[in-house]
């Protein structure tokens, strides 16, 4: 009878080490897979970071074309006006043709 009873407790013991056993290795799984994902995580945001960055470039060398030609020319008008009128004068005239719709 005693012989069964440390029978049984030595089985109690070890599915207690096997449960303990397996529990750690869930854990350091998870914790390994959860690093392996927020690297994962971190390089598709530099990728994304820099598509989209790539993408803002790529317009703004669309849009700063035209604004330079239009910027040389608004240059070669102010430089023909005579040079009486100051700068501030220059600019809201320059204003009113460009942005007012009455002529």
């Amino acid at each position: 009878m005693q012989r069964s009873y440390r029978k049984h407790a030595s089985l109690c013991e070890a599915k207690k080490q096997l449960h303990s056993a397996l529990i750690i290795q869930n854990w350091v799984k998870g914790r390994l897979c959860r690093i392996r994902f927020l690297k994962l995580k971190r390089s598709v945001h530099v990728i994304e970071t820099a598509a989209l960055q790539w993408i803002h470039n790529s317009h703004d060398k669309e849009k700063k074309q035209p604004a330079t030609k239009i910027q040389e020319e608004e240059i070669e008008e102010v430089q023909e006006k005579p040079k009486k009128l100051g700068k501030m004068k220059r600019f809201r005239k320059w204003l009113k043709r460009t942005f007012c719709c009455s002529g």
